[in-house]
């Protein structure tokens, strides 16, 4: 199966940090977050992985080297920040024949068990179903992307980011793709050109995107002060979680 890891994103949010080392390898526990997501693929079956690199690409690359010995790896360079649709959209050929793959963020930290988000996506999908998402109760329901669902699981209400959110839902910007969402990213357009998955892609689905809730944490680390609560518990989170230096979660 194949996986796409979104990890171009300058975090600026995150400066003094990332203005040397990329996000999505800043370490929590002792390792960095895209070595969490590449084991988690890597255990679940994901083992064809395309990652996308954009600022401080030549860091990002270095680390991925040794992993071209475990996964099927291909890196794309952007030379513009396309967004997180428009990744998915100028990369459309990687995934158009898979059955089912894999989008994530890969410089958040979760314990989100993607070999049991599968099951349950498969267990639950209708025909009518075009993308999977996993979801997680949020004690900050204002700083994510809050749903509603249906009575057959399906999302009917997205709310980015609003200042009174109704729930504590949230997206985790986990995703399990179909080939159906291809109509949904604007293929018939010439040239590449930023398109954000949140806003402009999630709002077409409304009763077409199957939740799945899980019960462990995800933190997208958006601030220093965050980073640091985050580094600051990582042994805590993998104590509760079986996270640890070597392994994800089982």
């Amino acid at each position: 199966m194949r996986a796409i890891l979104l990890a171009a994103g300058r975090g600026e949010r995150l400066r003094p940090y990332t203005d040397e080392t990329p996000k999505c390898l800043l370490p929590v526990g002792g390792k960095p977050l895209l070595a969490y997501w590449l084991e988690a693929c890597e255990r679940h079956g994901f083992d064809e992985v395309l990652v996308n690199l954009y600022w401080l690409a030549d860091q990002v690359e270095a680390f991925l080297e040794p992993w071209k010995r475990r996964l099927d790896l291909k890196l794309i360079r952007e030379t513009s920040l396309l967004g997180t649709a428009g990744t998915l959209r100028a990369n459309w050929d990687f995934v158009a024949s898979e059955s089912l793959f894999l989008m994530a963020h890969a410089d958040n930290f979760t314990d989100l068990n993607l070999g049991k988000f599968r099951d349950a996506f498969l267990r639950g999908k209708r025909d009518l179903t075009v993308l999977g998402t996993a979801l997680f109760r949020t004690p900050t329901p204002s700083t994510c992307g809050v749903v509603r669902l249906d009575d057959t699981g399906h999302v009917i209400e997205f709310h980015e980011k609003v200042p009174d959110p109704p729930g504590n839902l949230a997206n985790g910007a986990v995703y399990l793709g179909t080939p159906s969402l291809g109509s949904h990213l604007r293929l018939d357009e010439p040239g590449l050109f930023p398109l954000d998955f949140s806003t402009e892609v999630i709002p077409q689905l409304m009763g077409r995107i199957l939740g799945w809730e899980f019960p462990g944490f995800l933190v997208d680390i958006g601030s220093p002060e965050q980073y640091e609560r985050v580094r600051a518990r990582a042994t805590e989170f993998q104590t509760e979680t079986g996270l640890s230096r070597s392994s994800q979660q089982r």
